[in-house]
């Protein structure tokens, strides 16, 4: 069996969230205020944002502090309201405790099975009380970037038909 790949995860995420009550869209780099990249954004029906962020190898998790974003803000930014760390089940049962030895209080831990197509809560995210919701126009700005990956993706999948 082949291991997870970054949509095999990304998939499992948007049906442990559910793609009707929210708005997911992964990949984001601009738009609505971020300043770095987010591998997925999961913009509640409330306003609030959960950040995932994934990572399919130990040495993947590690570099991430080395990252200029944990550099400039050791907490979260104002508009996320619960961040987590996405990784593959074999690998958070196989390196847990050096994965808890290295989170950031604030964040939380999920795991995907593979085999049951699944994602979990590990490790619950600490809620950042000093997010704030996205109003309208950003939402709106969210949607509209997950609109135009589906256009792209369309037409690249058109191409290979």
């Amino acid at each position: 069996m082949r291991g997870m790949t970054t949509t095999d995860i990304e998939l499992s995420l948007a049906k442990y969230f559910g793609v009707r009550p929210h708005i997911m869209v992964p990949n984001v780099s601009w738009g609505a205020g971020f300043s770095d990249e987010k591998d997925l954004i999961v913009v509640r029906a409330s306003g609030y944002v959960v950040e995932c962020e994934i990572k399919r190898s130990f040495s993947d998790f590690k570099n991430d502090f080395k990252k200029r974003k944990w550099k400039i803000y050791p907490n979260l930014s104002p508009t996320i309201r619960e961040f987590y760390y996405v990784f593959p089940e074999e690998l958070w049962r196989k390196r847990k405790s050096d994965i808890e030895a290295l989170l950031q209080p604030f964040a939380g831990v999920m795991f995907v099975s593979k085999k049951r197509n699944q994602a979990s809560i590990a490790v619950k995210a600490k809620p950042n009380k000093l997010a704030r919701k996205m109003n309208d126009k950003q939402k709106l700005m969210i949607a509209r970037l997950g609109v135009l990956r589906m256009w792209s993706l369309k037409k690249q999948l058109n191409s290979k038909s």
